[in-house]
């Protein structure tokens, strides 16, 4: 038998919750990766611009 619960493209709210917490809401939120977030940011900043 199947598990839908795996395969199900729906996103849950119990599902969407927990994303936002472990997922960082700024780049300051990173810790220890301060040039790659450097870098992230030059690169949205210009993208942004276009």
């Amino acid at each position: 038998m199947r598990n839908s619960k795996n395969t199900d493209p729906v996103v849950s709210d119990d599902e969407k919750l927990v994303e936002q917490k472990l997922r960082p809401s700024s780049f300051d939120e990173f810790t220890g990766q301060k040039k790659i977030t450097d870098n992230l940011k030059v690169f949205i900043g210009a993208a942004k611009k276009r």
